[in-house]
């Protein structure tokens, strides 16, 4: 074993991204006189967001498959893991397989999740994106679609963390956790103490 390895419990680093993601929304809601840094930290959000529940989704089924009774499909999980399958096909795939029940995308924390994946990848990726502009005496070519980062907004930021957090609920009622203790599972993998209103929320303590 390689004397620099670290080792720490599997929820610490998703613990870590989702209290990044918090302080990334307080920092977007608080900035008022520069639009620019604000679309920055709307942006960053909304790429934590999606980082910290797939890291989530990585380490709390690896943790899952070495019990009963879900270690039948570990060799599965392991597979999907080894090769890198993409996060929308984890969703689809390892609660269905796994929990024995699916994610719905058409509604619910799902569909919100999913809008919020799509919205990632509309910021990142610009497969689709490369147009000429043409004006009086000039041409410009090479012009990138950036309507989706023009078009962020503070509920951008508030959606990011509400529709991340919903979804790991969602998962934890997929395996059967009881509505009333879902605040202590939030707690324990993403740092949410039961009963925490953020700064940002209008019935904020």
């Amino acid at each position: 074993m390689d004397a620099d390895t670290t080792f720490s419990s599997p929820n610490t680093m998703v613990c870590n991204y989702f209290w990044a993601l918090r302080r990334a929304v307080y920092r977007a809601n608080a900035e008022s006189d520069n639009d620019s840094k604000k679309k920055q930290e709307i942006a960053v959000c909304i790429f934590l967001s999606v980082t910290a529940v797939e890291t989530f989704l990585n380490v709390y089924f690896r943790v899952l498959v070495e019990e009963e009774p879900y270690a039948r499909h570990k060799t599965l999980l392991l597979a999907d893991l080894d090769k890198g399958t993409p996060l929308a096909s984890k969703l689809r795939k390892w609660p269905r397989e796994i929990l024995g029940k699916p994610i719905s995308e058409d509604k619910g924390p799902g569909k919100a999740f999913a809008d919020l994946r799509r919205l990632r990848n509309k910021l990142m990726h610009f497969t689709s994106s490369h147009q000429t502009l043409k004006v009086p005496g000039m041409v410009i070519h090479g012009l990138a679609d950036t309507s989706a980062y023009d078009g962020l907004s503070d509920a951008d930021a508030k959606r990011a963390l509400r529709a991340s957090e919903d979804l790991l609920s969602e998962i934890f009622r997929l395996r059967g956790i009881p509505e009333d203790r879902l605040p202590h599972s939030l707690h324990a993998w993403t740092g949410k103490p039961p009963g925490w209103r953020e700064p940002f929320e209008s019935n904020a303590p």
